[in-house]
Parts: structure tokens; sequence; C-alpha cells
């Protein structure tokens, strides 16, 4: 915080008085932090081309940026009761990737994500939503607080992006909202790569089936 003071005179230009002015300098550090991630999401965004490196680079992006112990995509699958992680960042302790059942978190928190509701949880221990889950679920992995937000598409919880932390911590605004746009941003690029690199491989298969039956009919 900067305190800065600026005389105003009276008609007769005799100092009359002393404005003070507050500038916060450290919020406008992290307005400038945030801009500059979202800056590198959008760079990351332009120059990868692996959906699976985009998304975790953006993880990493984001991670370390909010000063996280982990921080990750996943994809849902909510009739198959599976969220799959193929890559997370992690500052310290082990990785989450693989598979892992929905039913083994919080049903209220599940709840809430399959409305599309993203939820913020200062201390997992303690908060009602998932204290009697806490050690079956959250302890073993270091999730003590955390944000998750849900990627909706045609009204289905699809995917999600998270962030966590090994100890309780409270979230800010700036935070939330900044993990919001980063998760819609980042996934709506990551499908797009992904459906090109489907359309490519069918291409590939047709070309092959081709050539098979062109070498089959010589």
């Amino acid at each position: 915080t900067r305190l800065l003071s600026v005389p105003f005179r009276d008609q007769t230009d005799e100092i009359a008085g002393v404005i003070v002015v507050v500038e916060n300098i450290d919020e406008q550090r992290r307005a400038e932090d945030r801009l500059d991630v979202l800056v590198r999401v959008s760079d990351l965004i332009r120059t990868l081309q692996d959906p699976y490196e985009l998304s975790y680079a953006v993880a990493s992006a984001v991670g370390k940026h909010l000063n996280v112990r982990r921080c990750l995509f996943n994809d849902t699958d909510v009739e198959r009761d599976l969220v799959i992680v193929h890559r997370d960042y992690c500052d310290g302790g082990g990785s989450v990737a693989g598979e892992h059942g929905i039913s083994e978190y919080s049903t209220t928190t599940s709840e809430e994500m399959k409305r599309g509701n993203t939820v913020v949880n200062a201390d997992s221990k303690i908060d009602p939503r998932t204290a009697a889950d806490y050690e079956r679920s959250y302890a073993l992995t270091g999730e003590r607080a955390y944000v998750a937000v849900p990627l909706m598409r045609e009204g289905r919880w699809v995917a999600s992006l998270w962030a966590s932390d090994d100890k309780p911590r409270e979230w800010s605004k700036e935070e939330v909202s900044l993990l919001q746009t980063v998760a819609e941003r980042a996934w709506t690029a990551i499908e797009k790569l992904r459906a090109e690199a489907e359309r490519e491989q069918l291409l590939q298969r047709e070309q092959e089936a081709r050539d098979a039956a062109e070498k089959a009919n010589q």
C-alpha cells in the first residue's frame, strides 16, 4: 500500500489542506500477475498442437501462479462413474494420474459439479460437504483445500479443472474467477485439438484401407 499526499489551495492560493490518496500496490501487482497468466495461457493455446501437452502446460502455468500443490484437467464420464487424469502438475507429493471413481469423493460436491457449479472448499477436513469423506478420499493425496471447476457440454459434466493445496486455504474471488476463465478457454482449445486428431486418424485409416485394397487387387 502506498500513500500519496497532494496539497490543495484555496481562492487566495494558500494551502488549505492535503488530499491523501491510498494506492493499493499489492492488488495492482496481483491483477497484473493474473493478466500475465491469461496471456501465457493464450500463448500455449496458440502454439501447442497436442491436446494432452496443452492441458498439462496450462495446468502447470496456473498451478505455479497460484502456488498450489496440485493442478490438473480431468475427463469425466458420469455414466461410468469415472474420472481420468492423464497428467497432473504437482509441486511435491505423488502424481494422481490414472482412473478414479467419482463415487470415491463427496456425493454432495459431485452433485454440485453435475449441476455445473464450481466447488470452492477452504478445508475439506471440516467442510460439512467433505468432512465425512476426508480420511478416505482427500487426506491420502493431500487435497486439504481445493477449487473444482466443472466443464459442461450440452448440459453434461464432461471435464474439470482442479487446483488444490495440502493445507487450509481461503480462495479469493479473483483466484476462482481466474480458474473458471482458464478452464473454459483451455478446454475449448483441447476439444478442438482432439477433434482434429481424430479426423486425421480417420483419414489415415481410410487411406491405409484403400492402399490395402489396391494391393490386394494387383
